[in-house]
């Protein structure tokens, strides 16, 4: 009964996420621009497919192989199985794509709006069988919080963000901690630029395995390549200038690896 609970909370969730997002169409007066729609459709697919890999694919790859099962089998064999499905919700279906005057599927004498709504429909057909079977699944593993995670798709935040912060960042570590009562998943830890050294140090200890530094390692590059512009002899070899900016940045690095106390490990 938990389980049936849980998928039809998890698939109600499903559809007021999809009503939110379908009302992003009042912010819109008269025909929307190709570009934007073009912008939206691709944004959409990107979700979409994120969501059937992390949150779809591979736990059915692990179930299989928890199994003893050859693992990517039933996972290859479910994902033929859904393309095939979908194809014929294609076929029987009536149904009108946005910018079509051909009806498709069974021919029928629907009002061109309840084309439309079909349209969507078909898609979300297969959409809410994942779900429902995602949030069971979870379920009925005990509720194990981090296949909750995934069928919520929820990614973890403890205030860091990418690139150089606007005043000095609030990190929870507590967040952190929770986190790790939960899972021995190693996590990864972005936007460490700019963040406090016992922090990064703590969340380290905390389970990050993997920290990110990107914004500084570039912008110190930058910085060693106009001090090389001011005060060495380059003789306008842009050569000397990048290997001059190369040599202080892999000092900058060596920092860093120290501090994260991957010295030693490669």
């Amino acid at each position: 009964m938990n389980s049936v609970i849980w998928a039809a909370g998890g698939t109600g969730f499903t559809f007021l996420m999809t009503t939110l997002g379908a009302a992003m169409v009042f912010f819109f007066r008269g025909k929307v621009n190709d570009g934007i729609q073009r912008i939206f459709l691709g944004f959409a697919a990107g979700v979409m497919i994120a969501a059937s890999v992390w949150s779809l694919l591979i736990p059915a790859i692990d179930e299989a192989q928890a199994q003893g099962q050859i693992a990517w089998l039933p996972a290859a064999g479910g994902f033929l199985l859904g393309g095939a499905f979908l194809l014929l919700l294609d076929t029987l279906l009536p149904h009108l794509h946005p910018g079509s005057k051909e009806q498709e599927g069974v021919s029928a004498s629907w009002k061109r709006t309840t084309l439309l709504v079909f349209a969507v429909t078909l898609h979300n057909i297969p959409e809410g069988m994942a779900v429902g079977l995602s949030f069971a699944l979870a379920a009925q593993h005990g509720g194990d919080p981090a296949l909750y995670a995934g069928a919520f798709a929820l990614a973890i935040g403890i205030g860091n963000a990418h690139g150089y912060y606007k005043g000095e960042p609030e990190i929870h570590l507590d967040v952190l901690e929770a986190v790790r009562k939960f899972t021995d998943i190693p996590l990864v830890l972005h936007g460490c630029t700019g963040m406090k050294e016992d922090v990064i140090r703590e969340a380290i200890k905390l389970g990050v395995a993997k920290i990110n530094f990107g914004t500084e390692i570039r912008y110190k590059y930058v910085e060693h390549y106009e001090d090389g512009l001011k005060n060495l002899d380059h003789q306008g070899h842009s050569w000397k200038l990048s290997q001059y900016a190369n040599e202080k940045l892999m000092e900058d690095v060596k920092k860093i690896i120290l501090l994260a106390g991957s010295d030693g490990k490669a």
